[in-house]
């Protein structure tokens, strides 16, 4: 939550669908984003990271069991 995890600040082109987006559930994109490397060790320096608020989303949706968009509302 404090953009800290060392994981990569953009999408994995891997994750752009064959129409050119990325229509994709969060436990895809996290299964994909999981094989990519760190950009930096964990807790240090601060980095946008659209991998980690994924992540964050789907650790909401097994907790929670229920969809993100479900439990956000």
């Amino acid at each position: 939550m404090t953009h800290t995890s060392g994981m990569p600040g953009g999408s994995a082109e891997a994750l752009r669908g064959p129409r050119g987006n990325w229509d994709h559930t969060l436990a895809e994109v996290v299964a994909i984003e999981a094989q990519r490397p760190l950009d930096g060790d964990p807790g240090f320096g601060w980095r946008y990271s659209n991998a980690g608020i994924a992540t964050l989303g789907r650790i909401i949706e097994v907790i929670s069991r229920q969809p993100f968009k479900t439990y956000m509302r």
